[in-house]
């Protein structure tokens, strides 16, 4: 009866929150990492932006009044960038390609890691200078090579180069949701995308049968893509996890004390003993054979004595009731454990010589 309503509740709780017509990172991602409020600012600047996550999508709008963004650089490749540069934008944006820019053949290469820091353009290009200090919030890469500006060590945030006619600029993440208010991210971010009077943001997916060069790409990139599960695979092993969990809340027991059960036959007490004797032995379980007489022993001492069966008092009302000393009757009754068999044998004796002496009238 709970998994019949917490199952389907979940399971329009995980629709409700999924955004599956939203590509990661484009003008419609509202998280982190997406571009939603970027594109709400250049629409406001009255620039036409629109997104596409598939290469027929891309090559029928973009023209030379166009800003190609790419904000996903998993499928990024040389044939790509070609068959980018082949439809004539007026620009192509890079957002923080990372290593992806190595196999571009841009004359560009990645340098190291940046750190989360506030960086001052050390350039002459007006639109940083305009743009003044960006703040990193997220992991990003520095690049040597090209016209670079915001420098970090040996390499460059944000690198602008030509490749066959069209401008190449490399942008650090400072255009995302969770970045665009820190310091002059908006300014420098509004400021390249926005020298034209289109925005295409192109979210790149294996599953596009027109991708270019598709067929000739590295098997190796390929061999770590999930191509061949549909689109809302996620929502479906989270719903399936969920089941499994409430089939368990449901149809699970919860692991109570150890309940004790009768015998099926009558075992004489005498070779139960022998039994767990031999046991220990074989064990070699000195220490927990002696902690078992001892325990014995100190329940019979002590509803012979009349009093509680704490060590010091017991002891100390044996010693006046016996003639072994305090000392000798502590160490038989809580002392260490035996080191040898011969040991754990004198214990016992030792132990049974105490109960016989306590009984004496």
């Amino acid at each position: 009866m709970i998994a019949a309503v917490l199952v389907p509740l979940v399971a329009l709780l995980i629709v409700a929150f999924a955004r599956p017509g939203a590509p990661e990172g484009g003008m419609r991602d509202t998280g982190s990492s997406g571009h939603a409020a970027l594109a709400r600012l250049l629409a406001d600047e009255e620039i036409e932006v629109s997104d596409q996550t598939r290469w027929a999508g891309v090559s029928a709008e973009v023209d030379n009044r166009t800003t190609l963004v790419v904000t996903d650089q998993g499928y990024l490749s040389r044939a790509v960038l070609q068959a980018m540069v082949a439809l004539r934008p007026a620009q192509i944006v890079l957002i923080d390609p990372g290593r992806a820019v190595d196999r571009l053949e841009l004359g560009i290469e990645t340098a190291d890691p940046a750190n989360l820091q506030a960086v001052e353009p050390d350039c002459t290009d007006p639109v940083a200078q305009r743009s003044g200090t960006i703040r990193l919030t997220s992991r990003s890469y520095t690049y040597t090579g090209g016209a670079g500006c915001y420098r970090i060590g040996e390499g460059q945030l944000m690198v602008q180069t030509e490749t066959d006619g069209v401008p190449v600029t490399i942008l650090p993440g400072v255009g995302d949701n969770a970045s665009l208010a820190e310091a002059g991210n908006a300014a420098l971010a509004m400021q390249v995308l926005g020298r034209h009077p289109r925005v295409i943001f192109y979210h790149s997916d294996w599953s596009d049968p027109q991708l270019p060069g598709k067929s000739t790409a590295d098997p190796g990139q390929q061999s770590d893509r999930v191509t061949l599960l549909p689109p809302g695979w996620p929502h479906a092993v989270a719903l399936a996890v969920v089941a499994v969990a409430v089939a368990g809340l449901w149809r699970g027991r919860r692991l109570g004390p150890v309940l004790t059960e009768e015998l099926p036959s009558v075992v004489p007490a005498a070779e139960t003993v022998e039994g767990h004797g031999r046991l220990y032995e074989q064990m070699r379980a000195r220490d927990t054979a002696a902690a078992h007489l001892r325990r014995a022993a100190i329940a019979r001492l002590s509803r012979l004595i009349g009093r509680t069966d704490d060590t010091e008092v017991l002891a100390q009302a044996l010693a006046e009731r016996t003639d072994q000393s305090y000392e000798q009757i502590r160490t038989a009754l809580a002392g260490p454990a035996p080191a040898t068999d011969e040991d754990l044998v004198t214990l016992k004796q030792t132990l049974d010589a105490l109960e016989k002496e306590a009984r004496r009238p």
